[in-house]
């Protein structure tokens, strides 16, 4: 299924990032941007997010909805947010300036 993955918080969006990446690589000069999403667009699903079925729920879900709102594995308290693109509305999420976003030397 096609997605655009967000995260509520640059904080979370970098963690989820670097969670992925091997320790000791260098990165590369990341930028971020910042997404305005239509006021009531954004579904809160709770499920949790090691659950077996959580990725069938999200998706049904996203077939559904413009963006859904789910728990981050890496932090459960914050949430990520997917975007469908397919959806009729996605033409309606209007990007933010594309700033750079220097990472502190220490996390690489």
């Amino acid at each position: 299924m096609r997605a655009v993955y967000c995260s509520e918080t640059s904080s979370l969006a970098l963690l989820e990032v670097l969670v992925g990446l091997p320790f000791g690589v260098d990165h590369p000069a990341w930028r971020i941007v910042d997404l305005t999403i239509p006021d009531g667009s954004i579904v809160q699903l709770e499920v949790e997010p090691a659950a077996s079925d959580s990725q069938r729920l999200g998706g049904a879900a996203l077939g559904r909805n413009l963006a859904i709102a789910v728990p981050s594995i890496v932090n459960p308290p914050e949430r990520n947010v997917v975007i469908n693109p397919l959806h009729p509305d996605f033409d309606r999420v209007k990007p933010g300036e594309l700033r750079p976003f220097p990472l502190d030397p220490r996390l690489g």
